[in-house]
């Protein structure tokens, strides 16, 4: 892990559902990255910018 590095777990919020990572400007508003995403049993590791958000995210 990278020093200043803190990592965070959280369900997104109705309104990210399913646009993509980068329509989301998830970034850009919060300076966060999405490293991975939890979608029932399966994980997704560094998820392309182009993969649309699981409402159960």
């Amino acid at each position: 892990m990278a020093e200043g590095l803190d990592l965070l777990q959280a369900r997104a919020p109705k309104r990210l559902a399913r646009p993509t990572i980068a329509e989301s400007s998830i970034r850009q508003e919060t300076g966060c990255t999405i490293i991975a995403i939890q979608e029932g049993d399966a994980q997704h590791i560094k998820p392309d910018p182009g993969m649309v958000l699981p409402a159960s995210a």
